[in-house]
């Protein structure tokens, strides 16, 4: 059975990549306290910005970890001490605007093949 909850897939990602949650946290620029409450599923809805800026800091999209697709089962290659460019606020807030749309328009497809189904 895969990993059901938002929490609980962050916290298998974040495991995966072998990040603690100070590691991670910096990353995706908020704090500690804060990813401890998204993992313990206290925060209902993180927002955009944290969600983007938690799938870019684990190398995820973020569609994967809203819908738990293809999460990492083995760490990345790549070494977790290896300094990335961070993101500005604007570029996660794009990548987060964009994963929203394609979902939206994955959400559309179907609905019109239903309604293409019925005649």
């Amino acid at each position: 059975m895969g990993v059901t909850t938002f929490g609980r897939r962050i916290r298998a990602a974040r495991l995966a990549a072998d990040l603690t949650q100070t590691q991670l946290a910096k990353r995706a620029g908020i704090a500690q306290a804060a990813l401890s409450r998204i993992e313990r599923d206290e925060t209902y809805d993180p927002g955009l910005l944290v969600m983007a800026g938690l799938a870019e800091s684990l190398g995820l999209s973020v569609d994967t970890l809203l819908e738990g697709h293809d999460l990492p089962r083995t760490p990345p290659l790549r070494s977790p001490r290896r300094k990335r460019k961070r993101r500005s606020p604007l570029e996660l807030r794009v990548v987060a605007l964009e994963a929203a749309v394609l979902k939206l328009t994955d959400g559309l497809r179907a609905v019109s093949a239903r309604v293409d189904a019925f005649g």
